[in-house]
């Protein structure tokens, strides 16, 4: 990827050498006949709180099948990232409790290695 189209360099630092850190979150267990559903709600209500943490860079949902959701947030520091965990968290315990999902395993920690290109748009 380069850095004028995505504003980052090969080792995980934006333009101005600041790290940027992921959490992944995992869920097993979901029903699988709902997981559009689940999108869909996490669209309107958790997005728009995750992009209001302090330093949002980006956020990705990936349905795995086989009932796994998993999820990838990006964040400007360290904080802003465990933040955005524990939001999703308790998002995701008051609005997705009834899809079945077991507790996730989470994942947070500084991007070493960002390389890729442009998605076409």
């Amino acid at each position: 990827m380069t850095k004028a189209a995505q504003g980052f360099t090969g080792d995980g630092r934006d333009e101005k050498g600041a790290s940027v850190y992921a959490v992944i979150q995992r869920y097993e267990g979901a029903d699988h006949s709902r997981v559009e559903e689940g999108v869909r709600r996490i669209q309107s209500g958790l997005v728009p709180i995750l992009k209001s943490v302090p330093g949002f860079v980006g956020y990705q949902v990936i349905d795995a099948g086989g009932g796994v959701i998993a999820s990838v947030g990006f964040f400007g520091d360290q904080a802003g990232t465990e933040e955005a965990a524990r939001k999703a968290a308790d998002w995701v315990g008051q609005n997705l409790a009834n899809m079945g999902q077991n507790a996730p395993q989470v994942t947070i920690g500084r991007i070493v290695i960002l390389e890729g290109t442009p998605l076409p748009a």
